[in-house]
């Protein structure tokens, strides 16, 4: 890990490297993060004043059935592992899938709201909502669209 922690903690001071990176982006690529974003995402989690859980793999009070590895950085093989897109924001640290215990995802998606952050790319899923900062996020007819939900 190739990480200046005193500079990290004063950029993050809600979130460690091992929530933000999957295992092998932590090792691979922990230079790959959009300092802006990951600054976003610790002045959103100031504001709702809730905890918010990117990845959870590197604690030990969670069972491995609920460990949460791919949500925030990670590399292009676990990306395609996962069905990402091939030009997934989650790659080049643009792109945090976030959730906070007891929450929807609507509720998170309306708490992200009451904020008042913008973010480019919005996802609502079943428990969890995709936040990412891209300079343009169009659908298949090219359109420019800045929020999409999941069909359940």
């Amino acid at each position: 890990m190739n990480i200046d922690l005193a500079y990290w903690q004063r950029i993050s001071p809600y979130f460690k490297p091992q929530e933000i990176y999957s295992p092998a982006s932590l090792q691979h690529c922990s230079h790959l993060i959009d300092i802006g974003f990951l600054k976003k995402i610790n002045h959103l989690r100031a504001k709702i004043g809730k905890p918010i859980i990117i990845n959870n793999w590197a604690s030990t009070r969670v069972k491995i059935q609920d460990r949460i590895e791919n949500a925030g950085v990670r590399t292009q093989n676990d990306n395609k592992k996962l069905g990402g897109a091939s030009n997934s924001m989650h790659c080049t640290g643009r792109a945090f899938d976030i959730k906070i215990r007891g929450l929807t995802g609507i509720e998170i998606y309306n708490l992200v709201l009451e904020t008042n952050f913008v973010f480019e790319g919005l996802g609502i899923y079943k428990s969890f909502v995709h936040l990412d900062c891209r300079a343009n996020l169009t659908n298949k007819q090219n359109k420019n669209i800045k929020l999409w939900t999941k069909n359940y």
